[in-house]
């Protein structure tokens, strides 16, 4: 046995051995490998009149103050294009020499390995503060005034030993608070899938509530939405309680954001125009459920979409809209002039639409630590005000962020940094789309679509959509909870997008068996009654499994019966069994069918379906006069029979 010990402590010892020999030399760092993070950085630096401005950082490097860890800061040359800024983002860095750099510093300023230091930023070399132990490390741009504004890119490299981590970054320098600074709308796409995704959602809602005097819009998937509405569990709960704290503010907006390529246009052309105002609408609706605010403004559109889809949304009065630069056939982006409201050709004035920044919106969900990705977004949106920095009008730059994917500490850095940023301010969704900026700038006020395959819907299809949607309606209208209706009318919607996974005949199939097994817990009792007389009180039992209470009407119909009370019942039923008696006349005796249905309330769908059994003994008029003539007719033969017998008598 104790060999075998040592065997296994042998082979533990070499497979550890081999681990540490595979890592790169220096990577062993305090108890782990060695990781280096931009916790935070100031993005913009505001030159003061002496021409210097201190900012500040936070980098996690692990270790200890004492430790052979040392920071260098370069800043490089101006950048002028967004082009230039993907190596930055990437982490590839730039290839030019540098302006100027700290030299290296040991970070002894450090408690649980985050070194927190100010770092001073000026037009020349100058005496620097004193920061992070004795260290004085300061960054000349080597420029003068206003000639210093713009974009730089930054680098963060630190030593340990023999290796070394670089971190490439973005800072900001202004001299003067601009006019007209660079506007941002910032959506966050709600679409709480799974455990998960909800959880994550709530850190995010929470971080937003801190800051309730920033505009911002909060945008609803009905996909996602409709499985925390009213799902019990805790994760939903603080999801929901999230949602109505971030909501609270009326600077805090609530949008909706259907899923990707939904088929706006075949809904409207196949009598399904209330389902286009569904789509659009649904995720903010279900929103309002649990925290009394509804959607309100424009409505985020991504994925394909045609002429006939925008047209089908304005002609059912959703006259705003954001769409993806990459559905337009020249993304603004590319270009200078971008960050203005457009029409869309061939769609004419009913939609005014905007288009969504997809490298910002990228980034701001990109898993870049929250610190850095808040300034490297920072310094993108600087960028866009220098790009044209004495523009008329404000120009909006859109920016569509996942709530699950962003997360609490980046919304909480990237909102504070945009508070202290004068070069971009917050604008609402309805800001970025006033009529006032269309074709603002000389910006063009008609963008084209790209060219999309037209979609076709089978005559099949279209009829059991609105047939779903006939029921389905009927169904809520009857029943006291909107529960078990959020699952069947989200899957419906569902199956009206594009390209629909599986084909949209089976996701038909399969939310009419949804709607059937939701029915399969009311039924009617099938027995047989027997009745002697022919006015009666037909005894009547439903049952019901559902938690919730239903209102239809009861419809009754048989063979040689009549309903002096009418056959067509208003009833609730809100017990797991309900009785009741029906008065009824019965004309004429014999075995019959009584066929029970209970429908809706609006009397087009069948809840349940019973069929009982009456056996009549009764007696009709024509029996009580023949039986009467019957009797006669032998009292008569018994009386003179009688008459004859006494007669004889007499005469012997």
């Amino acid at each position: 046995m104790r060999a075998y010990l040592v065997r296994r402590w042998r082979a533990a010892a070499i497979c550890a051995v081999v681990l540490l020999s595979s890592l790169p030399a220096g990577s062993a760092h305090a108890s782990g490998s060695w990781h280096v993070t931009l916790m935070h950085q100031d993005a913009v630096a505001i030159l003061d009149r002496s021409g210097h401005s201190n900012i500040s950082l936070s980098i996690k490097t692990g270790g200890h103050n004492g430790d052979a860890d040392a920071l260098t800061v370069s800043v490089y040359p101006l950048v002028s294009t967004r082009s230039a800024l993907a190596a930055i983002v990437s982490g590839l860095g730039v290839s030019a020499q540098p302006l100027s750099s700290t030299g290296d510093f040991p970070l002894n300023c450090r408690r649980n390995g985050v070194a927190q230091l100010t770092l001073t930023v000026s037009e020349s070399t100058r005496a620097a503060d004193t920061t992070c132990g004795q260290a004085q490390p300061d960054l000349s741009l080597n420029c003068r005034g206003a000639n210093c504004d713009g974009v730089y890119p930054i680098s963060f490299s630190v030593t340990n030993g023999s290796q070394q981590r670089t971190i490439w970054s973005l800072l900001a320098v202004t001299t003067s608070i601009p006019l007209h600074p660079v506007g941002l709308a910032w959506v966050l796409r709600s679409n709480p899938g799974y455990r998960g995704a909800t959880a994550a959602e709530t850190r995010s809602l929470l971080a937003l509530s801190q800051f309730p005097s920033t505009p911002l819009a909060v945008a609803a998937n009905y996909a996602g939405t409709s499985n925390v509405n009213f799902a019990l569990t805790k994760v939903a709960a603080n999801f929901r309680t999230a949602m109505a704290l971030a909501l609270r503010s009326t600077h805090h907006q609530l949008s909706d954001a259907p899923p990707a390529s939904v088929d706006f246009g075949a809904l409207r052309a196949n009598a399904l125009a209330s389902d286009v105002v569904a789509q659009a609408r649904y995720g903010g609706t279900l929103v309002r459920q649990f925290t009394g605010k509804g959607p309100k403004g424009p409505v985020v559109l991504s994925g394909s979409l045609t002429v006939s889809d925008l047209r089908a949304v304005g002609a059912e009065g959703l006259h705003g809209v954001l769409i993806n630069e990459e559905a337009l056939s020249v993304a603004p982006s590319l270009t200078l002039q971008w960050g203005t409201p457009f029409h869309v050709d061939s769609v004419g004035h009913s939609v005014t639409a905007i288009s969504i920044d997809a490298e910002l919106s990228r980034l701001s969900n990109s898993r870049l630590s929250p610190g850095l990705r808040s300034a490297l977004e920072l310094g993108t949106l600087a960028l866009l005000h220098y790009q044209a920095p004495f523009a008329p009008q404000t120009r909006v730059a859109v920016v569509e962020s996942s709530l699950s994917q962003v997360g609490g500490p980046f919304v909480v850095e990237f909102l504070n940094g945009l508070r202290n940023d004068p070069l971009i301010t917050a604008v609402s969704l309805t800001q970025a789309l006033s009529a006032s900026l269309l074709g603002a700038n000389g910006y063009p006020r008609v963008r084209s679509l790209l060219s999309a395959p037209p979609s076709s819907w089978s005559r099949a299809d279209s009829q059991t959509a609105i047939q779903l949607d006939s029921k389905i309606n009927d169904y809520a209208a009857s029943i006291s909870s909107s529960a078990p209706i959020v699952p069947l009318r989200a899957a419906t919607l569902l199956a009206e997008v594009k390209n629909v996974p599986g084909g949209r005949s089976r996701a038909f199939s399969t939310i009419s068996s949804a709607l059937g097994a939701e029915l399969r817990a009311f039924s009617i009792v099938n027995t047989t009654i027997t009745l002697t007389g022919s006015g009666a009180l037909l005894p009547i039992t439903l049952t019901s499994s559902a938690k919730y209470t239903v209102t239809g009407v009861l419809s009754l119909s048989a063979p040689n019966v009549s309903f002096p009370s009418g056959n067509r019942i208003a009833i609730t039923l809100d017990t797991a069994t309900r009785a009741v008696r029906v008065p009824a006349d019965i004309h004429g005796s014999g075995n019959f069918t009584l066929v029970v249905e209970l429908l809706s309330s609006h009397g087009s769908l069948v809840l349940a379906h019973g069929a009982i059994q009456v056996r009549s003994t009764a007696t009709s008029v024509l029996g009580y006069v023949l039986t009467f003539a019957a009797l006669g007719v032998i009292s008569l033969w018994w009386y003179r029979t009688t008459r004859r017998t006494s007669r004889g008598r007499h005469a012997a």
